[in-house]
């Protein structure tokens, strides 16, 4: 096996070349293919200021070429993926960034990410779908309601999930660099990215889920329970990437544990419901008051506040969510994010703010992004 070391601007990517030696005695033959055919194996980028200062010397002395080892500049280019693709600058800075929170390890900040988005999941998955299943005999006993009525009202509730998921989704990427959108929405709409995203989806589900306990009128329940549905449907694919951008790569196996929020959230709704539902709801044989008589028992609003207490609960509940994650939490935007549209300075910004939750120190240096772009020619914008 031979090494090589490649020097572009203050930053440094190792390479092991692997190849094959026949031998009548080797015990190697059903070893993977790349090393049947000689492969490269690439590691992370490694800013100069973290780099291992022996390395360093060899380089300064040798110009590149360590004469008398087995370190050689290649001819190819150094900044390749798995494939031998080039990489963007942006890919390279991200892998720094990369290597940076792999080198903090799993501290604070990244618990208070799982736990936040975790409680994202409980609000987001099966919280509120539950409670749309529960409180449908009520709310159609008192509004008098007809089945396609109460369809159209779970059908509201799916598309706005649907077009939430598709427009958060697409919103955390696209608004953050206002160029292509129309000026008034840019006024409004300055810079999203992942940080105002992460807060506005479950701030949206609490206003609206707060809200619709109170109107009686079947127009006003469908588009409240829209607006839940979009605010809800923006969570999980956000507070996914979230968590897997703050990670360190040695610990995203930790995502599915985020869906423990799931049945939590089943079982919350589930208790509210059994102590409102029950015991603030009209009997089951009394009619709706908009098809008696005057005068007539009938099951009026005042009898049947279960399904309304029960709504403004997981509102609260949503709230809640949001204060911790707006006001508690401190929560920094994504390096990455930054990284996208050219914020270098806060990207680091951000580490050293991440650093300081974990009680660690951040080593990347400003100087270490903006020798990538001095590699390739300023080149920053990701490319497909």
């Amino acid at each position: 096996m031979t090494e090589s070391v490649t020097k572009h601007g203050d930053a440094i990517e190792l390479h092991a070349m692997h190849s094959q030696r026949s031998s009548p005695n080797s015990s190697a033959s059903s070893s993977s293919s790349a090393l049947n055919y000689g492969a490269t194996a690439y590691t992370p980028l490694i800013p100069r200021s973290v780099m291992d200062p022996k390395i360093e010397d060899e380089l300064q002395a040798s110009k590149g070429e360590i004469v008398g080892a087995s370190y050689t500049s290649p001819a190819r280019p150094a900044s390749v993926d798995e494939f031998g693709n080039p990489l963007t600058t942006y890919d390279r800075k991200s892998l720094l960034v990369n290597h940076e929170l792999d080198r903090m390890g799993m501290g604070r900040y990244q618990w208070f990410i799982v736990g936040l988005c975790a409680m994202g999941y409980m609000l987001a998955d099966l919280l509120w779908a539950q409670a749309f299943g529960l409180i449908a005999p009520p709310l159609q006993r008192e509004l008098g309601f007809s089945d396609i009525e109460m369809g159209n009202i779970f059908t509201s509730f799916s598309a706005g999930l649907c077009a939430g998921a598709f427009m958060w989704g697409v919103l955390v990427d696209v608004i953050g660099e206002p160029l292509h959108l129309q000026p008034v929405i840019c006024s409004l709409m300055p810079l999203l990215g992942r940080r105002w995203a992460f807060n506005l989806t479950v701030l949206i589900t609490s206003v609206f889920g707060l809200a619709i306990g109170g109107p009686s009128n079947y127009n006003a329940i469908i588009v409240l329970t829209a607006f839940i549905g979009l605010g809800i449907g923006g969570n999980i694919p956000i507070d996914t990437t979230i968590t897997l951008e703050f990670l360190p790569q040695n610990k995203r196996y930790l995502l599915p544990a985020l869906s423990v929020g799931q049945p939590i959230g089943v079982v919350l709704c589930s208790a509210l419901a059994y102590g409102f539902i029950p015991n603030y709801s009209c009997p089951s044989d009394l009619k709706s008051c908009k098809f008696t008589a005057p005068g007539e028992a009938c099951c009026s609003r005042s009898q049947n506040q279960g399904w309304r207490y029960l709504c403004f609960c997981l509102g609260a509940i949503s709230l809640f969510v949001f204060l911790l994650r707006f006001i508690v939490f401190n929560f920094q935007e994504s390096p990455r994010f930054l990284l996208s549209k050219g914020r270098d300075e806060e990207a680091i910004e951000v580490l050293r703010k991440v650093a300081k939750t974990n009680r660690t120190t951040c080593t990347l240096k400003i100087e270490d992004l903006r020798a990538e772009d001095e590699y390739a020619g300023g080149d920053t914008k990701v490319k497909a």
